[in-house]
């Protein structure tokens, strides 16, 4: 039970089960980094998305393979302000721009806090199967203790709904009024599609646990309080804390326990924890040895993500859940939810609560021996109070607090972006942001579409000329510096602006910036191919001859040896919807003589008899 070696990476939690294929899926997060979506489609492909290292490949046309597959069948929900700004200028992430929603709770003062994915997966003459995450780690790289839930389940052919099935139909449901914006018709049809779906969904158990219930809280606006009935004895993991949840945690059962972070602790007096003891935190100097790729949850199936990192140490705390011992049996609730009044009374949030037995799933069962050096408690140390408790920065919380409005604000503003067209096939780019009546007026505000490096100060019109097709984004990344005696406050992220005019041609630019030759084009079209779990073979025997050749003939040589027609043709028997990618990267790629050069030699005399069995009644 949460044992700290055993870990497994988010990517692999995604991967489709054998012989099924990802058709799609909604997730939630409060931050999002736009890089670690970018992988995300990867990891419903078949082939290899790791480097020799183990991490996730960075390879360009790995990346734009599974993107133009999957980015326009995942619709992600994150707070409005919460995107991080790329480090680097990364043209794919404007593939990205459909599959994001910016929300925010339907409470005021609240945020949106939820990390729950719904993912469909589908085979030929098989059932539909759903997996469910439930988790405490945002969508980005940073790296920290957390835990996830990961549950699967078949989609019943019944047309009556499952009754603890419902709270989750019912917030997925629910997403599309927490949205600033309305959704595209397609992802409205997704959002509504699933939540109908997750009604009928049977969910399989993790192994040592009999029951599971879902606590979605705030979606309907409303507070919540899952933690009723029998609890005798509570353990608390929550890196966030107010005295009025302590208050309400510890007046059920007793002998409580509580494992934080030590700035969150050092700001609580001593009688706000009295009614906890021990109190530990995390010790970063203690690593399990162990190189395995993440932390774990609650059972062998539950996992996580750390930084989509195999390898990478962990610090600090983030994981969220409370467990409760009830006389011979067990109760823990992941999620989400940290141990605050705004967690139950004005965030959106959700909790998984799972039953079974105290030996298998209680608290002593959860910390683990002390002696063991892969228990959870042999990474914990006694909390010790400061001498005095930390005084906040009165000055510097105004800041903060100023900054968070402001960026709220800009962030669920009617930005607009419009194109236009300047000579020689050049486009401006021109962002509108209206009037904003937060702003400080000693705000510093600085803003850039996230492809260009030149960044200016918003005057309520902003233009960026001279910008090649592949440049034009949606995405445009803020920085904010507030002032005030003697201290500044600074923060950045990024928004999605309303853009209109953009050429139709988008899509086609970049993949023309991007495959600059036909061997490239090659590569790329077998990437399409071996994304099928029942023609993946062939696909990935012509991708190995590719490697192979390409090191050793020149390119007009080795190119004849690519069994192409031999892979498409099993495509074709075994997989047709896999064509559907290549029919679409030649139809982009004809669409311009450039392009039209681009194709490799003999394709389309392959491409027209394949494609007219496709077309065949």
């Amino acid at each position: 039970m949460l044992a700290p070696d055993d870990r497994q990476l988010l990517v692999e939690a995604l991967t489709p089960p054998d012989g099924y294929r990802f058709d799609q899926g909604v997730g939630t997060t409060f931050s999002l980094d736009l890089v670690a979506l970018l992988r995300v489609p990867l990891a419903f492909t078949v082939f290899d998305w790791q480097q020799e290292n183990g991490r996730p490949t960075a390879d360009p046309h790995a990346l734009l393979a599974a993107l133009r597959q999957y980015a326009d069948r995942l619709t992600i929900f994150c707070q409005a302000g919460q995107i991080a700004i790329p480090q680097h200028d990364h043209r794919l992430l404007s593939q990205l721009e459909d599959a994001v929603v910016e929300a925010r709770s339907p409470t005021d003062g609240g945020v949106f806090h939820p990390k729950v994915w719904a993912l469909r997966y589908v085979a030929p003459d098989e059932p539909t199967l759903y997996r469910l995450l439930v988790l405490s780690r945002n969508l980005t790289f940073d790296r920290s203790w957390d835990t996830a839930l990961v549950l699967d389940g078949e989609l019943t052919n019944s047309g009556r709904p499952i009754a603890s099935s419902r709270p989750v139909s019912e917030f997925v449901a629910a997403l599309e009024g927490c949205a600033i914006s309305p959704l595209s018709e397609a992802a409205a049809v997704r959002v509504r599609t699933i939540a109908q779906d997750l009604a009928r969904v049977r969910w399989d158990l993790p192994p040592d646990f009999e029951s599971v219930v879902f606590h979605p809280i705030g979606h309907d606006g409303r507070p919540a309080w899952p933690f009723t009935g029998d609890i005798r004895r509570l353990l608390v993991i929550s890196p966030f804390l107010s005295s009025s949840a302590l208050d309400r945690l510890a007046n059920a059962g007793n002998d409580h326990q509580l494992i934080s972070r030590l700035d969150t602790l050092a700001r609580l007096s001593a009688d706000q924890l009295a009614s906890f003891e021990p109190i530990q935190v995390f010790d970063d100097a203690l690593q399990p040895d162990d190189d395995a790729h993440t932390v774990n949850a609650a059972s062998d199936g539950a996992a996580d993500e750390a930084a989509l990192d195999p390898g990478t140490e962990l610090t600090g705390l983030h994981a969220k859940a409370y467990v409760a011992d009830a006389g011979w049996k067990a109760r823990i609730w992941v999620g989400s939810a940290n141990a605050t009044h705004a967690a139950f009374n004005r965030n959106v949030e959700f909790l998984a609560e799972l039953e079974g037995p105290k030996s298998r799933c209680g608290i002593d069962a959860v910390l683990g021996d002390a002696h063991s050096d892969r228990s959870l408690v042999s990474l914990l140390r006694r909390y010790e109070p400061p001498d005095e408790q930390v005084e906040v920065d009165v000055v510097l919380e105004r800041l903060e607090n100023e900054l968070h409005n402001l960026r709220r604000d800009i962030a669920c503003a009617d930005l607009v972006a419009d194109v236009g067209a300047e000579d020689s096939g050049h486009y401006a780019l021109t962002l509108t942001v209206p009037t904003l009546s937060t702003r400080p007026t000693d705000a510093e505000v600085l803003v850039r579409p996230i492809t260009v490096t030149q960044a200016q100060k918003i005057t309520g019109t902003s233009t960026w000329h001279a910008l090649p097709t592949e440049l034009l984004t949606a995405f445009f990344a803020f920085e904010i510096t507030i002032r005030a005696e003697g201290r500044a406050a600074s923060t950045g992220f990024v928004t999605r602006a309303d853009l209109r005019g953009a050429p139709a041609d988008r899509r086609e630019s970049l993949l023309r910036a991007l495959l600059r030759d036909k061997s490239q084009v090659l590569r790329f079209l077998l990437l399409l191919l071996a994304d099928s779990a029942r023609s993946a073979d062939s696909a990935l025997n012509a991708l190995a001859v590719f490697r192979e050749g390409a090191r050793a003939e020149t390119a007009g040589r080795w190119q004849a040896q690519v069994p192409l027609l031999e892979t498409m043709l099993k495509a074709l028997d075994r997989d047709p919807d896999t064509l559907q990618q290549v029919e679409g990267l030649i139809a982009d790629l004809s669409s311009t003589a450039d392009g039209a050069e681009l194709l490799p030699d003999g394709l389309l005399e392959i491409w027209q008899p394949i494609r007219d069995a496709m077309t065949r009644p």
